[in-house]
C-alpha cells in the first residue's frame, strides 16, 4: 500500500525498467495519437539520474529521448532533454511531481514550441499516472494521459541504480518523461 506521508521520489520510481502506454487527446477530447514507451532509468557516474525513453506511436513513428535529472534538495530537481527548451525545474510533493516546460515537437514537417504542464501521481509501488496539459500561447492544444508500470523486481534494479554516495534522501525526486514528463505529441 502507498504511504501518503512520503514524498514521491521519481528517481526511485523510474530506476530500472518501466513500461508505459498513453494517448494524446486534442482540445475537443478526440484521441489523436496512441503510444507505448519503454524506459530505463539509472544514476550515472556524474551523479545525475538518466531516464531513457523509447516511444512507439500507433502510426509507426519512433522517438527516443533521454532526460538528465539532477536532484537539488527539498523535493526539487532540474531536468534537461535535447528537445526541451532550457532547464526544467520540477517539484515533488506527497501527492505528485510537477513540471512546467517548453517542448519542441514536429508536426507536418514544421517545428512547434508547446508548453507542457506535467503532473505525475504515484498509485502504488509499481504504478503511476501522468496527466499533461499542452498549450500554445496559453490556448489549450490537448491533454496527454500516460500510465506507467514498473517491471517485476524493479526494487532490486532500483538498489543497483543508486549512485555511490547518493542515498534515497539525497536522490529526491526526478522526472520522467514522463518523465514522464516530456511526452511528445509529434505527428
Amino acid at each position: 500500500m502507498l504511504k501518503t506521508t512520503e514524498t514521491f521520489d521519481l528517481t526511485e520510481f523510474f530506476a530500472g525498467d518501466v513500461t508505459a502506454f498513453g494517448v494524446f487527446e486534442d482540445r475537443f477530447g478526440r484521441v489523436r495519437r496512441r503510444f507505448t514507451v519503454d524506459m530505463i532509468g539509472s544514476f550515472e557516474a556524474d551523479g545525475a539520474f538518466y531516464l531513457r525513453e523509447n516511444f512507439v506511436y500507433d502510426d509507426g513513428e519512433r522517438i527516443e529521448r533521454t532526460w538528465r535529472i539532477v536532484p537539488t534538495g527539498k523535493g526539487c530537481f532540474v531536468a534537461t532533454a535535447p528537445d526541451v527548451l532550457g532547464d526544467v525545474v520540477g517539484q515533488s510533493t506527497i501527492d505528485a511531481v510537477s513540471m512546467d516546460y517548453l517542448h519542441e515537437i514536429r508536426v507536418e514537417g514544421r517545428a512547434l514550441m508547446l508548453r507542457f504542464l506535467d503532473r505525475i501521481y504515484k498509485v502504488d509501488e509499481r504504478s503511476a499516472i501522468a496527466r499533461t496539459r499542452v498549450t500554445k500561447w496559453g490556448i489549450k492544444v490537448g491533454d496527454v494521459s500516460i500510465f506507467f508500470r514498473r517491471a517485476q523486481g524493479a526494487s532490486e534494479q532500483q538498489t543497483q541504480a543508486t549512485a555511490p554516495g547518493v542515498g534515497a534522501a539525497a536522490a529526491t525526486p526526478a522526472a520522467s518523461g514522463t518523465l514522464g514528463a516530456g511526452r511528445s505529441i509529434a505527428a
